[in-house]
């Protein structure tokens, strides 16, 4: 058995076998290429979607705050009692984030300003804002600190005026007070005069948050990604400066490369990479370190949780020696050991050292003694806890995370959770005030979290789900035009030689005995019936087989 295919089914054959290649090509290139045009869409260049909506951002921003309501103020100051505290909130405000004044430039970054508003939300709050909070005297515990390094003269003037002039060291205010709106203390008009680097820009007033609410943190510069995605939001300068100025020139300490204000990431690819946060109120940039893999909206991603080491002091992890503190050694050692100098660093420093599990914020704060922490102290040294009754460090309640999209680097929420602290520090002779332990007080702690709308969880899906889908369609149309086009060129010439065969087995004579063909005109050898009943052939070139009936 012979098969010959002719020219039109090579050419079938060929067609088929180039479409198969194309298919393999699409399974490799196609995925490189529809990433490539999200890393476009990615960027934060003019009218991308993603600047639009980096530009005005629409997802619900939360901003908790939970106060240490001091129950035995009275006891502390008069008879060094152990402070007693109990939590207060949440007090949640909803931010509006807005980025402002862009500016782009010809080396792939983008400056902007971001203004930030906070609305309260009463339905998501323990309570009002105007409940009241007895809570440290926080102007009175910053003066008593600043005042240890002021002239002699200076000292002697302001100590005088403090016991004229101050309430206490606890005082009672409403929560809308303590935060944004601020209240009038003369002790704030001391700040710039036993420090003249404090800017005196609040009339008198004093808040945690006072001017915070519709202003913003000053200039970034970042990174647009459209040189390199890997550099997609990444901070090239802070406020005109590519490093901070608080600690050691030149020190790692000041640097903030290779951060992000936590709003977006770039695309993370390996869990093994580190990300960096900065933000102003941390003083610093936070080193976070993969944690775990989960479902989040339907959608794969990787949580985050700051690096162990971040909050360990020098003797514990001696890199973090560059953040210099700014506090005056005090003569007094900590009534509950937290505050020391016993180290020879300390002592060649004339500076306070804290134990692992506080950051000392004064080197950015003109040497207040301002002190973050996380929430309750948790994962702090268990002296913090113990000189205060109240605490309870809950990992579930207070742990820091973020958790981000790796393929895309999209943030899809998470909770940053810290403490404000500030540690007394008295100068002596201070009479009235020589009860009060020198300790670093909780004041509040607080959380910004977020929450993706529907529809960003709909169009990230999407999005994810590009590569995979174009892949398919694409690969498997041409693989499957590929495959039919060899299977018809091959099983063509088969069905030709299967019908030509036929063919040949059916020729020969025919012989026709139904009735039903009659009138049919046939080339087959004649039928006739001899006198004598018997039935022979002979040749005919046709016959009508009425005639048959007749006979």
């Amino acid at each position: 058995m012979r098969i010959t295919i002719n020219k039109r089914e090579l050419i079938l054959i060929g067609l088929g076998s180039v479409f198969i290649i194309v298919g393999i090509i699409c399974l490799i290139t196609v995925p490189i290429i529809v990433m490539k045009i999200i890393n476009k869409k990615l960027q934060l260049e003019p009218n991308t979607e993603t600047q639009k909506q980096w530009r005005d951002i629409q997802t619900p921003i939360y901003q908790k705050y939970y106060f240490f309501n001091v129950t035995n103020g009275a006891d502390i100051e008069r008879l060094g009692a152990k402070p007693v505290v109990t939590e207060m909130g949440p007090y949640t405000y909803r931010t509006k984030w807005r980025k402002t004044q862009l500016v782009y430039h010809n080396n792939g970054t983008v400056s902007y300003r971001e203004k930030k508003v906070y609305y309260f939300v009463r339905q998501m709050s323990i309570g009002n804002e105007s409940d009241i909070v007895t809570s440290l005297n926080g102007p009175l515990a910053v003066t008593l600190s600043l005042l240890q390094n002021a002239p002699a003269a200076v000292r002697v003037v302001v100590g005088l005026a403090l016991d004229a002039v101050t309430e206490g060291f606890f005082i009672r205010r409403s929560v809308r007070q303590l935060l944004y709106d601020g209240y009038p203390d003369l002790l704030t008009t001391f700040g710039p005069m036993l420090n003249p680097k404090i800017p005196s820009t609040n009339a008198g007033r004093f808040g945690w948050l006072i001017n915070r609410n519709g202003s913003d943190d000053g200039e970034y510069t970042v990174f647009t990604g459209r040189d390199s995605i890997d550099r997609l939001n990444i901070i090239d300068r802070f406020k005109g400066l590519r490093e901070l100025d608080y600690y050691r020139n030149n020190s790692e300490c000041n640097s903030f490369a290779d951060s992000t204000n936590g709003q977006l990431y770039p695309p993370i690819g390996d869990q093994s990479k580190e990300l960096f946060l900065f933000s102003p109120d941390f003083c610093r940039r936070i080193r976070l370190h993969y944690q775990r893999e989960l479902d989040k909206y339907g959608i794969t991603v990787y949580r985050y949780t700051p690096d162990s080491t971040t909050f360990l002091n020098a003797d514990d992890h001696p890199p973090n020696s560059c953040y210099i503190s700014r506090l005056p050694a005090t003569s007094n050692p900590s009534l509950f050991g937290i505050g020391r100098t016993q180290t020879d660093y300390a002592k060649k420093q004339r500076k306070l050292r804290f134990l692992s599990g506080v950051f000392d914020m004064s080197g950015c704060k003109y040497g207040a003694p301002v002190i973050m922490s996380y929430p309750h102290f948790l994962d702090a040294h268990p002296l913090y806890t113990r000189s205060i009754d109240g605490l309870k460090p809950d990992p579930k309640k207070h742990k820091f995370f973020v958790d981000v999209e790796p393929t895309t680097g999209a943030s899809l929420g998470g909770s940053v959770r810290v403490q404000i602290n500030i540690f007394i520090n008295k100068p002596p002779g201070m009479f009235r005030y020589r009860n009060v332990p020198d300790i670093v007080f909780p004041v509040f702690w607080q959380e910004l979290s977020s929450n993706i709308t529907t529809d960003l969880t709909d169009r990230l899906k999407f999005a994810l789900k590009m590569p995979g889908l174009m892949t398919t369609i694409s690969s498997a149309s041409m693989l499957t035009i590929g495959f039919i086009a060899i299977l018809v060129a091959v099983m063509f010439p088969l069905y030709k030689h299967y019908v030509k065969h036929s063919q040949t087995k059916e020729s020969g004579s025919v012989v026709y005995t139904d009735k039903s063909t009659a009138n049919s005109q046939v080339d087959i050898n004649k039928i006739i019936t001899e006198p004598n009943g018997k039935t022979v052939l002979t040749e005919t070139n046709g016959i009508d087989n009425k005639g048959l009936d007749a006979s």
